[in-house]
């Protein structure tokens, strides 16, 4: 009779892999998990990625800096334009497609903290959606024309996009569904697949 190491060196000849006895390897085996990346940020690795593979082959006994948020880069908006698309964003965009958690982005915009909730793309991405809900003539790129409403902000959040998709965070990937869905209300409706094709290959691949 085989004992406990040869039972085990038999499956493992035979090609097949014993079953792991812990519940949370399993669950990650199934949906990923979390990792700390670039600048000790905590990213998200899709189950099937190759990075979270390289990830756990190059291990590094870092430690996770509680204090490791940056400065909120100054946005580019008038303070009261941003206050009325934000609470237009709230009344209007969030409860429909409930994308960002109010509470912990309200958070970092008022300590002006960019903590991975809040961050100059994300708020340019709101703004930009928000900004089809509104007829204020001063949030479009041509006053007497609806049309134009959210452009300016679309093109900053798209920028800084392509910044930050090297790199990506969660608020990267709700940014690049913002921008989708802007999009499609523009009626762009190739360039608003692109976006979606950008937001759910960040969040599988990474």
């Amino acid at each position: 009779m085989l004992d406990r190491d040869e039972t085990f060196g038999s499956k493992e000849l035979s090609g097949t892999q014993p079953r792991s006895l812990d519940p949370i390897d399993d669950i990650t085996d199934l949906l990923g998990g979390l990792s700390i990346g670039e600048g000790d940020q905590l990213r998200y690795f899709g189950s099937r990625s190759n990075l979270s593979f390289v990830e756990r082959q190059g291990t590094k006994h870092t430690t996770f800096r509680q204090n490791s948020h940056q400065p909120l880069q100054r946005i580019d908006a008038d303070p009261h334009i941003q206050e009325e698309l934000l609470d237009i964003y709230w009344k209007w965009q969030n409860p429909w497609q409930y994308l960002v958690y109010q509470k912990v982005f309200l958070r970092g915009l008022e300590n002006q903290i960019d903590d991975g909730y809040c961050t100059p793309l994300l708020l340019y991405s709101m703004m930009a959606l928000a900004a089809r809900y509104s007829d204020n003539p001063e949030v479009r790129t041509v006053p007497n024309d609806p049309s134009t409403a959210g452009d300016g902000f679309s093109h900053k959040a798209r920028a800084l996009l392509f910044e930050e998709i090297k790199a990506p965070r969660v608020s990267t990937v709700v940014a690049a569904a913002h921008i989708s869905l802007y999009e499609m209300a523009k009626d762009n409706e190739p360039a608003g697949w692109i976006y979606l094709g950008m937001c759910t290959s960040q969040q599988t691949l990474r």
